[in-house]
């Protein structure tokens, strides 16, 4: 997430525990608590809440209008309740019969969104990220299975 005047709010990685997008506004310093909604704790501070209204979230992968389960509401909805206003989508889900439902999920709630188009330099880099994902998850593996079969397939840095 990076604000209007290039500040970075919040960095986030997905990983077996947490979304990509759960992770930045985590690090933002915003809390979101996955209920069968999402539950937001606000920051008491009118800047930090500005600072969102006018930041662009950036995402390697095109966020999920799905729930996954009990326990984890959509992450577009978290998107939307967290107030941020435009985002960038690196690629589309590489599901072809889910591509650009969260898109549409987050255009439908207001926000601003650009999906980068495949001679896009930024989207190439983004694709060349995702080719493990990209083959899993269209051999209609259940998603845990694609966690943990990623987990144990990333390099650990130290």
């Amino acid at each position: 997430m990076v604000t209007a005047d290039g500040r970075i709010l919040g960095k986030g990685r997905s990983d077996y525990k947490q979304n990509a997008v759960q992770a930045a506004i985590a690090d933002s310093g915003l809390k979101a608590t996955p209920l069968k909604e999402w539950c937001v704790d606000w920051v008491p501070s009118q800047k930090f809440r500005d600072d969102l209204a006018s930041s662009t979230l950036y995402v390697t992968l095109e966020p999920s209008p799905r729930a996954q389960g009990e326990a984890l509401p959509p992450i577009t909805k978290l998107i939307e309740q967290a107030g941020i206003q435009n985002v960038v989508i690196g690629c589309p889900s590489p599901v072809p019969e889910f591509a650009y439902e969260g898109a549409s999920a987050l255009h439908k709630a207001g926000l601003t969104v650009r999906v980068l188009q495949p001679e896009d330099p930024l989207h190439q880099e983004c694709a060349s990220l995702i080719p493990i994902y990209t083959e899993l998850a269209n051999t209609k593996v259940r998603m845990h299975d694609v966690c943990t079969l990623l987990w144990f397939h990333t390099p650990m840095v130290l």
